[in-house]
């Protein structure tokens, strides 16, 4: 049992405050090592690597301000330290922060990390860093775009959450889980691509992203969490995939300009408990597979839709490639990897419904200007779609020598133009054209 230390003079006062002393020391020695060019560091001395931290024993110390380049190594003794890592809460709550450029010796930011840092408006991440820690960047109000770095495989929970400025996220397919909250109150997001590795949608991961007008859903989405878009007022229309079965309780609550729902699986998703509260189911549109608008009808959830339309549905198969798209002499052509395939097109134009259509060779005649999209077929299995967009472009056209003239321009030149992968493929255009 402890019993109260009893001071009889002067003597037993110094003892004291020498113990206090050196008390006060060790809990010293828990915090940053060493400091370098103004920033603090704790080390690894075994494995020569150092981790960059805050200042003192305790985060709110920190002074961190301004513009911050971490070095990729550092000296300290006679040993070089290779900077490896973000500690946990290393620039929490520096308001002052502007900016951090992060070398591609670092492989991990920890928890926290840059919590609160409310002028940061730009934090490029190199592609060595393969570890995001949770709250990373929670209520960074300044951020205003990020890109997640192919190295990262997960997204911890509420990593952006709070960050009102951000406009633009890129998620890699490398990413194959985004944690719950990741992207709550992100008041300024307005689009959203889910990358096709992740198969869950968790809790309130977008939820009060009051600004997000479209999103994304991948075909291997199995769930989608409870209150994972609650707040989502700007939304207007979501498809749900066929591979969703379950959607948590809450899901789309207050979602109040949702005008169109898809819902690709035949079989009704089980729905919690208020999933659409706040929607306005009478106006709102909900387009099922055909022969399931009985099911949705008398399914916990879907039977508050007034307007439940049957629409014919197609569910992608990774079995079949995707078709190719080029236009030539007036003439758009359809081609695709896997053999003996039909296709489905839509066209849509001005003057048309962009209604499916069928083609049995893969040819179609063009007379206008059109957005193209296109489906393979085989089996009974379809591709995912291809799209291009059949635009009109002003151009300077070089004949050759025998028609007499070097040169004239060219007003309705047909350019089909087409994206995949990152690659921008362009057809229709003739030899010798260039494109202004």
């Amino acid at each position: 049992m402890l019993r109260p230390t009893r001071i009889e003079g002067i003597e037993d006062m110094k003892e004291l405050f020498t113990t206090l002393l050196l008390v006060f020391s060790v809990m010293a020695s828990y915090a940053h090592d060493f400091e370098v060019d103004g920033i603090y560091y704790n080390l690894n001395k075994e494995a020569k690597e150092a981790v960059v931290t805050y200042k003192g024993l305790y985060y709110w110390n920190n002074d961190y301000y301004g513009f911050v380049k971490i070095p990729s190594s550092i000296s300290y003794g006679n040993a070089t330290y290779s900077v490896t890592s973000i500690g946990d809460r290393a620039f929490r709550a520096c308001t002052g922060l502007t900016y951090v450029e992060i070398p591609n010796s670092v492989t991990s930011i920890g928890e926290g990390a840059f919590i609160g840092c409310s002028a940061l408006a730009s934090l490029p991440i190199p592609n060595s860093v393969t570890s995001i820690g949770i709250s990373a960047f929670q209520d960074c109000l300044s951020l205003a775009s990020i890109t997640i770095p192919n190295s990262v495989t997960s997204i911890g929970y509420g990593t952006f959450s709070g960050c009102y400025g951000l406009k633009s996220v890129t998620i890699p397919n490398s990413v194959t889980s985004i944690g719950e909250s990741a992207f709550s109150n992100c008041s300024s997001l307005t689009s959203i691509i889910i990358p096709s590795s992740v198969t869950k949608i968790e809790q309130a991961v977008f939820s009060n992203c009051s600004s997000l007008t479209s999103v994304e859903i991948p075909n291997l989405i199995t769930s989608i969490g409870g209150s994972a878009f609650s707040g989502c007022s700007a939304l207007t229309m979501v498809t749900i995939p066929n591979s969703v079965t379950s959607i948590g309780g809450l899901a789309f609550k207050g979602c109040s300009h949702l005008r169109e729902i898809h819902s690709n699986n035949i079989t009704p998703p089980e729905c919690g408990p208020d999933v659409f509260n706040g929607v306005q189911t009478a106006n709102c549109r909900l387009y099922v597979p055909t022969g399931s608008k009985d099911d949705y009808a008398y399914a916990l959830g879907w039977g508050n839709f007034v307007n439940i339309i049957e629409e014919a549905v197609i569910n992608p198969s990774a079995d079949i490639e995707k078709p190719s798209i080029t236009y030539d002499n007036k003439r758009l052509t359809f081609s695709c990897g896997t053999p003996d395939v039909t296709y489905s097109y839509t066209i849509k134009a001005e003057d048309n419904t962009g209604n499916l259509t069928d083609s049995e060779n893969g040819e179609v005649n063009l007379s206008a200007t059109y957005i193209i999209t296109a489906y393979a077929k085989k089996d009974g299995m379809t591709s995912e779609p291809s799209t291009a967009a059949l635009v009109w472009a002003t151009a300077t056209f070089t004949p050759g020598e025998d028609m007499g003239v070097k040169e004239m321009t060219v007003d309705t030149l047909p350019l089909l133009i087409m994206q995949e992968d990152g690659m921008v493929t362009v057809s229709g255009i003739a030899d010798g054209a260039t494109v202004t």
